[in-house]
């Protein structure tokens, strides 16, 4: 069935009107470059956020890094010569251990402890905590 206008409309736009079913070429490449432009523009934001985010974590890891090498540099330092090793494992754990009671001698003992502490020996050296395997 042919479309029928009004005789108000003129013909140039019965024309238009009888083919203009979508988008042109031209307005599809147009939109898709605008749509270009704005990914771009995402994208260029996403990474400089991924920039700083990556410094700052940087930074703040070597600042972390930074404190506890200080702060075990610093245990290190104030326990030199105090007979504590402190955790330290300088192959001594700490030094030997001379206790004396009313002129007699108690550490080191003469002989082995009684039971059960008889496996500990006679060289007993001062330590904070020691942990055995």
């Amino acid at each position: 069935m042919p479309m029928t206008f009004a005789p108000s409309i003129p013909a140039r736009l019965r024309a238009r009107a009888g083919r203009s079913a979508g988008l042109s070429l031209l307005e599809l490449l147009v939109a898709m470059a605008l749509g270009l432009v704005v990914v771009l523009a995402v994208m260029s934001v996403l990474v400089v956020g991924e920039a700083n985010k990556r410094t700052t974590t940087g930074t703040n890891d070597m600042n972390q890094s930074g404190g506890f090498s200080a702060t075990a540099l610093d245990r290190a330092l104030r326990s030199a010569g105090a007979g504590f090793s402190q955790g330290f494992d300088w192959g001594t754990l700490g030094c030997q251990v001379y206790a004396a009671r009313d002129g007699t001698n108690v550490l080191p003992p003469a002989s082995a402890f009684p039971a059960p502490f008889a496996a500990l020996g006679t060289t007993i050296r001062v330590a904070p905590v020691l942990i055995g395997q």
